[in-house]
């Protein structure tokens, strides 16, 4: 399964009224992207806080700016992925 990162969802970061906002990678069901409380997420489905995006982008970014860690942070998104993958249980049939 693949999740494409957009620059929607790093905008809802950005904008979000959560204390300690972080993009994470939602994994109950179907795998997606969502912002909440960092508190409330585990670390291991972090992809990046807001303050960490803040750090790379300054109080004053662009779409253009935010586009370009898109790359990295879909690496960081796939590896999850990855991982995820390699801890599911074989089942035989």
């Amino acid at each position: 399964m693949t999740i494409t990162i957009t620059a929607r969802h790093l905008r809802a970061l950005l904008n979000s009224p959560a204390e300690r906002a972080v993009l994470y990678l939602a994994t109950s069901n179907e795998p997606t992207l969502d912002v909440w409380t960092g508190g409330r997420v585990g670390h291991h489905h972090a992809i990046i806080t807001r303050t960490e995006l803040i750090d790379w982008l300054g109080d004053d970014w662009t779409d253009d700016e935010i586009t370009e860690y898109l790359p990295e942070l879909q690496d960081t998104i796939d590896d999850l992925l990855a991982d995820d993958d390699d801890e599911a249980p074989d089942v035989e049939v």
